[in-house]
């Protein structure tokens, strides 16, 4: 039991040095260059991989056009949609292209992705997700950045918008894991081998992504962003990750089977196959965010730790909500991170027993 307390306790304190400590690791985020001038004239070419977007498709292509700093072409790539895709990208204003059957070997979004840079001419690509929206000087302010720091692949992480229940008690507690790998000291580090992205918002300069071969370098990876954040780092180029939640959003509205699924392949791109790793994951998820609860019925002592741990958590949620986190119901922060503890166990076993199935774009693949 002595040793059970003194866990719990070294549980909470990092939730209390975390919270206390979030303030000052806000203020010092790198952020986009304020006040830089969108005049940059070199061509920009916009790819948005599409399977099944109707519905998304339309805000992400409006904020597109609406920008101060004009882009030379919009393409959309239908990943042989089933529904109204492609009209609804001609009906806001982008040139559709259709790749075709994917060759074997290609996941479906590199392959888009790949069709969709093939067609294009610009010397800056820049490959968004359909349920991105973009503010009004974001590709500008974007540009200017990555010709200031002469950067290759600029990748924006934006704030991310909730619009269902169970979006608001899991989306905050999985980009609060996700957000324990964005070092941006190190990633953006050219010396530093930590690299990753967020693959909703990737510009490219052109003979950069020639370099590392495009996405045919990442053809078979299920987190093809971060695939293609290492290659970029391997090959001498310059990576640079910001958040820019005041620049761009994702939102879309997404039903359970589809967190699980989103959740499931991170968890499997994550592990890379390991079912030891994806269980340890599991393990500290829990501990961090359900332990003290958990344990809370074991005594006075327990019960005051969770109390503690529980403060910490809700005023760290607020500040994060300044990067774009949503922090409406906080208070039940543990069921969301119960959800994401479900799917690192399952991603665990499915692997130890060779079953790992991803689900991606209405497709299947091995995890």
């Amino acid at each position: 039991m002595t040793m059970l307390l003194w866990l719990d306790a070294f549980v909470v304190l990092a939730c209390v040095l975390y919270c206390a400590a979030l303030p000052f690791t806000i203020h010092r985020l790198p952020r986009v260059g304020a006040g830089r001038s969108p005049a940059l004239r070199a061509r920009v070419s916009v790819i948005v991989p599409a399977r099944n977007e109707e519905k998304v498709l339309p805000r992400c292509l409006d904020s597109i056009r609406a920008q101060e700093r004009a882009v030379d072409e919009i393409i959309v790539v239908d990943d042989e949609s089933h529904d109204a895709t492609a009209r609804c990208a001609v009906e806001h204003g982008a040139c559709v292209i259709f790749p075709g059957a994917r060759p074997p070997g290609w996941t479906g979004k590199p392959w888009a992705a790949h069709a969709g840079a093939n067609a294009a001419t610009g010397e800056w690509l820049l490959f968004v997700d359909a349920d991105a929206v973009l503010g009004p000087r974001c590709v500008g302010a974007a540009l200017a950045e990555a010709e200031a720091h002469g950067t290759d692949l600029l990748s924006l992480i934006p704030a991310w918008r909730s619009s269902t229940l169970l979006e608001a008690l899991v989306q905050p507690i999985f980009f609060m894991v996700l957000s324990g790998f964005f070092d941006f000291d190190r990633i953006n580090d050219p010396a530093d081998p930590m690299a990753t992205a967020w693959g909703g918002f990737l510009l490219f300069r052109r003979e950069a992504y020639d370099k590392i071969g495009g996405h045919t370098a990442v053809k078979n990876v299920i987190v093809e962003d971060l695939a293609i954040a290492r290659e970029v780092k391997q090959r001498g180029l310059k990576l640079r990750v910001l958040p820019g939640p005041e620049l761009a959003e994702t939102a879309r509205p997404l039903t359970a089977r589809r967190i699980w699924d989103d959740a499931h392949r991170a968890a499997c791109g994550f592990a890379r196959g390991s079912a030891l790793l994806a269980l340890f994951s599991a393990v500290l998820l829990f501990a961090n965010f359900v332990g003290p609860y958990a344990l809370a019925p074991l005594g006075p002592r327990f019960a005051v730790l969770a109390v503690v741990h529980y403060v910490g958590a809700i005023l760290a949620r607020v500040q994060a909500g300044r990067l774009g986190f949503d922090y409406r119901l906080a208070l039940l922060q543990p069921i969301g991170a119960l959800y994401l503890v479900a799917a690192m166990l399952w991603a665990s076993i499915a692997t130890l027993t060779g079953q790992a199935v991803v689900r991606w774009g209405s497709r299947q693949y091995k995890g």
